[in-house]
């Protein structure tokens, strides 16, 4: 066992690493799905805070929505790790312990640790849009009239700058947007 320590050391860091990497994913990807639905929303909720919904009901909402998004998931999940495990211990050759059905039975603490990342994802992507919803006033929610978006006006006034180096820079942050997006999963495999 203790020259196979270090292998199973570094397997355990790996599997931390994507752990790590696969909640970071989640927690932006629902934070971008909750704040698309709260700009698409805001006259929404500015009518039901007119009619009477308070703030901690606006946040409960806010919550209730983005567990929601995390709900099928965690089903899925739970409903689906049985099989995986079986499939994986077989091809490994690992007896089964503990089954039902002869499908293993994942370990509590593995149920607890899934229910908790599943659970806290969504209340981590959601403080940024609450944050954002909440920094509103209800005229602003309520104005149809105005453009909730800012425009930016850009004057160039040189036309014979060297575009060389925005090019190259543009060219090399598309590069390592391909690579990460790309290889670092690769890699990880």
């Amino acid at each position: 066992m203790e020259a196979l320590s270090y292998g199973i050391l570094l397997l355990g860091l790996i599997f931390d690493i994507i752990l790590i990497l696969l909640v970071i994913v989640s927690v932006l990807l629902i934070y971008s799905l909750l704040q698309i639905t709260i700009e698409h929303k805001t006259f929404e909720s500015g009518i039901m805070r007119l009619v009477g919904l308070t703030k901690a009901g606006y946040l409960q909402s806010i919550f209730l929505q983005s567990t929601l998004f995390v709900l099928p998931s965690i089903v899925c999940a739970f409903l689906a790790s049985p099989v995986a495990l079986h499939y994986l211990f077989k091809k490994l050759g690992v007896p089964v312990v503990n089954n039902y059905f002869d499908l293993p039975i994942p370990a509590m603490r593995a149920c607890v640790i899934g229910l908790f990342l599943g659970l806290c994802i969504p209340a981590i992507s959601s403080i940024v849009p609450i944050l954002n919803a909440l920094s509103r006033s209800l005229s602003d929610s309520l104005n149809v009239q105005r453009s909730k978006t800012k425009g930016e006006v850009i004057t160039v006034s040189d036309s014979k700058t060297n575009v060389l180096p925005y090019l190259l820079f543009g060219f090399l942050c598309i590069l390592y947007g391909v690579s990460i997006f790309f290889l670092l999963p690769y890699s990880l495999l």
